[in-house]
This record gives structure tokens, sequence and C-alpha cells, in this order.
């Protein structure tokens, strides 16, 4: 299992959980229109954080976590690892790394560094380069900016970046998981015309 410092500059967003079974075959069906812009608002208990979702160039990845907000299943889930300077983790159902995905799908990756807000998937070491099955992270530091591109990405944060930030800082064990719960509140999804 993945075990990093605080100060660890080579850390990783990963996710600990066993991939999806045949049961759980990666979602393949897009439901979302690329041409459309969707917004994400992420009630947590620190605050608000409201991401601009990439349909057009990362459909895959952006319909993936639109059909899991929509459904629920982020609703009262928490931040289960979070570093200052690097990202704030959450969605995993166990609240550890460990829970399995309804289902994953190989997103797509940038083609240069994480900007700062970035939300993108944590996956395992040993899982292709863009999947994402439920867990997710948004790049609050310079150590996040500088992750090489194996992660998928939809989205950035256009407002709460505060709020995302103040998240990351708050006090941890020693796996980096808060110490008080951080929760997600809700999930919910907009769509306007481009």
């Amino acid at each position: 299992q993945f075990r990093s410092s605080k100060s660890d500059s080579s850390s990783k967003p990963t996710s600990t959980s066993a991939q999806p079974t045949s049961s759980t075959k990666p979602t393949t069906s897009t439901t979302i229109d690329p041409n459309r812009v969707y917004t994400a608002t992420m009630k947590t208990s620190k605050g608000t954080i409201v991401l601009r979702l990439d349909a057009k160039n990362a459909p895959i990845a952006t319909n993936h976590f639109v059909q899991l907000a929509k459904s629920g299943y982020y609703d009262g889930l928490t931040f289960h690892r979070v570093i200052p300077d690097f990202v704030i983790q959450g969605g995993d159902p166990k609240g550890d790394g460990t829970g399995t995905p309804p289902s994953s799908v190989e997103g797509e990756v940038p083609k240069g560094a994480y900007p700062l807000g970035a939300i993108a998937a944590a996956k395992t070491s040993a899982a292709p380069a863009g999947t994402f099955g439920d867990q997710f992270f948004i790049v609050t530091g310079p150590q996040g900016e500088a992750l090489p591109p194996d992660y998928a990405t939809w989205g950035v944060v256009t407002d709460g970046l505060d709020v995302a930030v103040a998240i990351s800082k708050v006090p941890t064990d020693a796996n980096d998981k808060p110490v008080k719960p951080v929760y997600i509140d809700k999930v919910s999804i907009t769509e306007s015309a481009a």
C-alpha cells in the first residue's frame, strides 16, 4: 500500500483499490454532449469547490465523473488523503483508498503538466495511464503540478481553490488522513450552452 511523507516530492496520488472484476466492466456509453459546458459544484464540510469540466477534450473521463456524481455516488464520502502543496484526494466509499469502484474507464491524460486546481483520477501504479474508477484528486500545490501525465484529467477549479488548499492543510495522521473527517456533502452537475 502506498505511503508518503508530506515532504516527499515524489509522492503520487494512488488508489490501493482492486481493479473492477468482469462484473464491473468499464463504462463505454457517452451521455454527455461534448459541445456543452458542464460544471460540478462540490459542497464540502469546509466550503464549496466549483469545477468547470472539459467535456470537449476529455469526454470519456468527464462522462464517467458526471455519471458517478449524478447517481449520488460521492455524496457523504470524505477526502481520505490530503497533503499540503500537493493534492487532496477523495471518492473512495471505504474512506481509506481501498474501496472497489463500480466500474472504470481509461480517460484522457494531459499532454503537459497538471495546473493548480486540476481534477484528475487516482489509480494504482499497475493500472494503465488514464485509468479512472472512482477516486479523484485536486491539485493544490507545486508538487501536484509536477506530476507525470499518467492520470486522467477532466476539469479545473474555477471557484473555491482556497477551500481545496485549506483542506490540504488540515491536521492528518501518519497516513495523510485528516484527523477530523472532511466530508464531500454533495456533488451537483449543471449543464449549459458553450
